[in-house]
Order: structure tokens, then C-alpha cells, then sequence
């Protein structure tokens, strides 16, 4: 399992109220789980696959250098197929970020 910790420091008014209460201020965490992260426990990629074990594949556009018939390198565009990579990070970040935006300006301020 891949685990990501974000922390921030307390604040000098937050650091007070700790010394006078004994106790931190009240505050929200953001929590989530990513099962899929992209590789296996070997380092090896894991593709998104149906429920019958096929990959899911999805038709993008490479730029592919080559040579034409007079020896010249050119660069084409190629449309391939390419297996996509089960990996559920990206989708925890936008969360993370939304949760963030709904956050007063205190959080991760510089």
C-alpha cells in the first residue's frame, strides 16, 4: 500500500493555545486509499483489465520519427493502442486538492 502524510506546521497563535489548553485546536484531516497505484509489488506495471481479464486499451497519437523512401528523417503521426495504467493517484490528488480549495487560507500557506 502507498501511504502520502502532508503536514504543517502550528501556527505561533496555534502553538500558544497549545501551551494554555494542554491541547491542539480542533482541526479536519483528509484521508484516502489508493488501491491501485500503478505497479506491483515487484515494480512491475499494472493495467486497468475488464472483468474478464482482458486489458483495456485506448487509442492515443505518438509522434514517430522515421525515414521516407529518399532516406530523409521525418516525423509522423501514428495512432496506436496503448494498455492504461491502473493507477488511482491522480484521482486522490484532484480530491485532495477540492478538499484543500473548501480549506480556510491557513493550509499550506508559505
Amino acid at each position: 500500500m502507498t501511504s502520502v502524510l502532508v503536514l504543517q506546521k502550528f501556527t505561533e497563535t496555534e502553538l500558544r493555545l497549545v501551551a494554555e489548553t494542554g491541547r491542539p485546536p480542533e482541526y479536519e484531516i483528509f484521508m484516502a486509499i489508493a488501491d491501485r497505484v500503478g505497479w506491483d509489488l515487484r515494480g512491475n506495471p499494472v493495467y486497468v483489465r475488464t472483468p474478464e481479464g482482458e486489458e483495456v486499451l485506448r487509442k492515443t497519437t505518438r509522434n514517430v520519427t522515421t525515414r521516407n523512401a529518399k532516406g530523409e528523417v521525418i516525423e509522423i503521426a501514428k495512432e496506436v493502442e496503448e494498455a492504461i495504467v491502473d493507477d488511482q493517484l491522480p484521482a486522490v490528488t484532484q480530491l485532495f486538492e477540492n478538499w484543500l480549495a473548501q480549506k480556510t487560507p491557513r493550509w499550506l500557506h508559505v
